[in-house]
């Protein structure tokens, strides 16, 4: 009897040993996982501003080609000319 429960008891003991050698290993892969997935949220963020900031000057390039922006310096020239006097050469 009592070499049974030696050996039940070392079995448990031996059990227990794997387990934490388990729990162990399965905290490093999620600790490992948890500071991946905040490199990947920094750099969705990073990515998102990057997406806002083209779009913006996208659409800024859009405006300024149909005209939608402040008058161009030739124009603006031509407009000062012309309120002054002045004949103003066409721009072929």
């Amino acid at each position: 009897m009592v070499v049974l429960e030696a050996a039940a008891i070392g079995a448990a003991g031996y059990g227990l040993y794997r387990g934490g050698e388990a729990g162990v290993r399965k905290g490093k892969e999620a600790h490992k996982e948890y500071k991946r997935e905040q490199n990947r949220s920094v750099q969705r963020n990073e990515l998102g501003q990057k997406t806002k900031a083209r779009s913006e000057r996208i659409s800024q390039i859009m405006s300024l080609r149909r005209g939608a922006s402040a008058p161009s310096v030739t124009s603006t020239n031509a407009t000062t000319a012309t309120t002054l006097g002045a004949s103003v050469p066409s721009v072929a």
